[in-house]
């Protein structure tokens, strides 16, 4: 028998999503020197990001003090530093052993901008280059409780920025829809940061605007309603949205919905789609109670809706008649020998349904449309006039074990 097996693949896989990283650094001087007092030294971001870290060389063993670091926006230490932390004590062991402040707070840079560090070092040489060497920055040093710039000399540093984190969004309408929305893209530039997909709560509204993949909805882990009708979406993998209340995703082209990951969902529109699979069971389904709260209609290839156990939808849920209500659909969506080896009459029938088959015939079961199994039988004669009136489906079983699931009319 082919099984119908339905995998969940909640996967983090947002591509772009890694934060890369750049360093901005001068590593030519050999000579050293013992400051004992504060110092700075300028240097241009190479790249848009959060400041990771600064750091420099030792020119000999020892221990520096804890202190504060400073971070100066320009080619200079004066006035007020844009970012200030106190850092504990430094011990190096020896000769070229990196002396680092990682940054605990957030310092954003801005790619060819100018920023200067200061640091007060003591009881530690460190590695300079006396031939002002580097164009970036200048290096300051205390003179008399002054700092002043020292345009000969320069630190041998690096500073490292990590770039931005980005939401890799394939398709340029869905992105530009997400860039155009100010409270999703807070910060007004042409890309979605995953801060900003992470931070946003609210709704996405999405409505005609031709919109084939929504690949990078998943990095929107808090949104709460996605509205995103009227598209021509084939596909839709919600399962990283756990916070979702509500989807309209209706008159598009999906063929599949799976929102069993999606226990705060309590209202849903797939109406109009191209569904042959839908999954609903997501703990929540007492919660759809609104007249509205439950559009499946229009769907003509769907057979089976997939629900909580143990729970019975309300008349107020809309699906076609040819779809049926179960907790189990894999057991009423199989098809696994072709249609037209098999016949069901008279159908409608009122007491005798028979079934005519060239495969060797092995079992029959009989379900309401609401999945609930009401007759199994070895016989391919068999009498249904204790059913109600109604839509029934039958699934079929031959000896090799293919199984076919038709409908058929009690009246």
């Amino acid at each position: 028998m082919k099984t119908k097996l339905l995998l969940l693949l909640a996967v983090f896989s947002f591509l772009n999503m890694q934060a890369q990283q750049c360093t901005t650094s001068f590593n030519q001087g050999t000579g050293s020197l013992s400051p004992n007092y504060s110092c700075g030294q300028g240097f241009i971001a190479q790249c848009d990001g959060a400041l990771e870290y600064v750091q420099f060389l030792a020119a000999s063993a020892g221990t520096i003090p804890a202190g504060t670091l400073k971070i100066f926006s320009g080619n200079q230490v004066s006035g007020s530093p844009i970012y200030t932390q106190s850092h504990p004590a430094i011990t190096v062991s020896q000769a070229n052993d990196p002396i680092r402040v990682d940054i605990t707070g957030v310092v954003n840079m801005v790619n060819n901008v100018q920023y200067t560090f200061e640091i007060t070092i003591n009881n530690v040489d460190i590695l300079f280059d006396f031939a002002g060497g580097y164009s970036g920055g200048t290096f300051f040093q205390s003179d008399n409780g002054t700092i002043i710039p020292q345009p000969n000399f320069d630190l041998n540093f690096d500073v490292s920025i990590a770039e931005p984190c980005t939401v890799n969004i394939p398709d340029a309408n869905f992105k530009a829809a997400l860039v155009a929305q100010p409270t999703i893209n807070t910060n007004g530039n042409t890309e979605i940061e995953c801060s900003e997909a992470t931070a946003f709560t609210g709704q996405i509204y999405l409505y005609n605007e031709s919109i084939s993949d929504l690949t990078g909805i998943e990095a929107f882990v808090n949104v709460t309603n996605l509205y995103c009708a009227f598209n021509t979406l084939t596909s839709l993998d919600l399962s990283n949205n756990i916070a979702l209340e509500e989807l309209y995703c209706h008159s598009n082209a999906i063929t599949n919905l799976d929102l069993s990951a999606n226990t705060a969902l309590y209202k849903l529109n797939c109406s109009s789609n191209a569904l042959t699979s839908l999954n609903i069971a997501n703990g929540n389904n007492a919660s759809f109670t609104g007249s509205n709260d439950f559009i499946a209609s229009n769907n003509p290839n769907l057979t089976c809706i997939q629900i909580d156990a143990g729970f019975t939808p309300p008349t107020t849920w809309q699906k076609d008649a040819t779809a049926s209500y179960s907790d189990d659909c894999a057991a009423l969506s199989v098809d696994d020998f072709n249609i037209n080896s098999i016949s069901l009459h008279p159908n409608p029938t009122t007491s005798i349904l028979n079934i005519e088959m060239n495969q060797e015939f092995k079992q029959a079961t009989i379900y309401s449309v609401l999945g609930k199994e009401v007759l199994k039988t070895q016989h391919k004669n068999i009498d249904v006039s204790g059913l109600t009136k109604g839509l029934f489906l039958i699934k079929i079983e031959d000896e090799n074990g293919n199984v076919l699931t038709k409908r058929f009319i009690k009246q």
